[in-house]
């Protein structure tokens, strides 16, 4: 009990401080009231004799500290489809700070909106499944940030939902695996499906700076499907690399030019290891 629950100073010698792995103690202490700093109530977790804390370190909630995030779904409709990702973010960038709801901004002579987006949408899609994890210094009610945002966006946009998300929660882009395309116009039949699906690989080739690469786009492939009379592709989402609907279409349906179709991204999600797909 000594030495688990009784109060420590910070510039005590500890046990293990002759352990050292690339990290000082000044960074950790920061680290830690970075910590407390973000919770609703630091008063309650916080060692109240702060008399040793270093002098460029304060236990004081700042006005600019995240305490809560929500998470804003969006579409991305009509002319829109031709804003890109960089665009968009600058979109509500404005939106937001417009608003005058509370968001979180760094310090910095660039302000800059602490948020994490979902992954880049292809150029000329349409989507119903645009997110963005936007952090807060105060709490607010939900739908007086969803009336706030909605009135200063383009009409391009529109928010369609507006939840919490916990404030430690990795990025949108990081969490979303897998995603739903929703093809309009394609004419697919399930023989196009059934040939296609029954290759060992699918080759595709993708240009990337100014080179263009073959490779098998049959391992991003979860599912081709018709739905409601409408083509539906699952594809998985990664980081380093993934595969754009149009370049699967182009494979799927070799006489038609993708171009003429319209796509949408219908949905993102993370599936589990077990197979299990939740909704972001």
């Amino acid at each position: 009990d000594f030495y688990v629950h009784r109060q420590s100073d910070v510039d005590e010698v500890f046990a293990w401080d002759h352990l050292h792995f690339g990290t000082d103690k000044k960074d950790l202490l920061a680290d830690w009231i970075k910590g407390i700093n973000e919770t609703d109530e630091p008063s309650q977790s916080i060692n109240k004799d702060c008399s040793n804390f270093p002098e460029n370190l304060t236990t004081e909630k700042s006005d600019n500290v995240s305490i809560t995030k929500v998470r804003l779904r969006f579409s991305k409709k009509g002319t829109g489809k031709f804003i890109s990702h960089m665009e968009q973010v600058d979109v509500f960038r404005r939106a937001i700070r417009r608003s005058g709801i509370p968001a979180t901004w760094s310090g910095s002579n660039y302000r800059q909106l602490k948020a994490s987006y979902s992954p880049p949408l292809p150029l000329g899609y349409e989507s119903v499944s645009e997110y963005i994890d936007l952090n807060m210094t105060k709490k607010m009610p939900l739908l007086e940030i969803k009336e706030a945002v909605e009135k200063n966006l383009p009409q391009q946009f529109k928010l369609l939902d507006v939840k919490h998300a916990p404030l430690s929660f990795p990025s949108l882009v990081s969490l979303a695996n897998l995603a739903e395309y929703t093809v309009e116009g394609s004419g697919a039949t399930q023989d196009d499906i059934d040939r296609l699906w029954g290759c060992d690989t699918i080759m595709v080739k993708k240009i990337k700076l100014n080179k263009t690469l073959d490779f098998d786009a049959k391992p991003f492939i979860k599912e081709i499907k018709i739905e409601n009379a409408q083509l539906k592709l699952l594809i998985y989402l990664n980081q380093a690399k993934t595969v754009k609907p149009d370049l699967i279409l182009k494979a799927l349906l070799p006489n038609k030019n993708p171009a003429a179709f319209l796509i949408e991204r219908s949905g993102l999600f993370i599936e589990t290891r077990d197979g299990i797909r939740h909704m972001l």
